[in-house]
């Protein structure tokens, strides 16, 4: 499921603003920084891969970014310098936006429709940031990520229930898959929605911090949806209801605490 991109816009502080008066004898293009971020550096197989591109402008012009899709291109590299090629097109990034002087600006993108990261390893995010205005490219530091492969716990294939007005039919199957992840702090519990084993994968997404002393309740309901009880403190419980599409609702629940009489 594609996310529409987004892009906010930040007033510096006048420290910031300071400095850049200060080093005005310096090139235009050094004034304008453009660096990449990544909301997790680790990931399983598919799961949704947020990049954020921070735009620093303080050239004295306003930039015009977003006319179309070549003002920012990404490139994913594995560790032997393999260049993924995208599952079906380039990311698109096109949508007009401005910056303006002594103006912060951030694009944010998920990455995970457009290339199938499906194989464990390191990869390097790399981008070039063209400026239209300039007719030049600003240097963009990569940005380094891993993929890795999660302990799977369950999983059920289910029929989709045909929506009203589509035609009766050859039922269209799914699988949900409930699989946990460890770091060095805590396992976490995902899930993920797929087509079965070697199909498409519709959406990996995080569920909740998980004990490692009661694993989670799975159950499909007649609806198709994926109802799940996952443990995460000594009385704290996350209940989850996940859709076909990956649509996620949580309801935190606390039991109560026995009286000592």
């Amino acid at each position: 499921m594609n996310r529409p991109l987004t892009v906010s816009l930040t007033a510096l502080p006048l420290g910031w603003l300071l400095l850049a008066l200060m080093g005005s004898a310096a090139s235009m293009t050094a004034q304008v920084t453009a660096t990449l971020e990544v909301d997790k550096s680790r990931l399983l197989p598919r799961e949704t891969f947020n990049v954020s591109l921070k735009i620093v402008n303080f050239s004295g012009q306003t930039l015009v970014f977003g006319e179309d899709n070549d003002w920012l291109q990404l490139e994913i590299e594995t560790e032997t310098r393999e260049v993924l090629t995208p599952i079906a097109e380039p990311p698109k990034v096109e949508g007009r936006f401005t910056v303006e002087s002594s103006i912060r600006a951030t694009k944010r993108i998920d990455l995970a429709p457009y290339y199938a990261l499906d194989r464990a390893g390191n990869y390097k995010l790399t981008a070039k940031l063209y400026v239209k205005q300039w007719k030049r490219a600003l240097p963009v530091k990569p940005v380094k990520f891993s993929v890795f492969n999660g302990s799977i716990l369950w999983h059920r294939t289910f029929g989709m229930p045909v929506k009203e007005g589509e035609p009766a039919g050859q039922p269209r199957q799914r699988r949900y898959v409930l699989q946990q992840a460890k770091n060095l702090r805590m396992t976490t519990l995902y899930a993920r929605v797929d087509d079965g084993p070697g199909g498409r994968v519709h959406r990996v997404m995080p569920v909740c911090a998980m004990v490692s002393f009661n694993l989670p309740k799975a159950q499909v309901d007649p609806r198709g949806n994926l109802h799940v009880l996952c443990q995460t403190g000594a009385r704290e419980y996350n209940y989850s209801v996940i859709d076909a599409d990956g649509t996620v609702s949580y309801t935190h629940l606390t039991l109560p605490t026995k009286r000592i009489v």
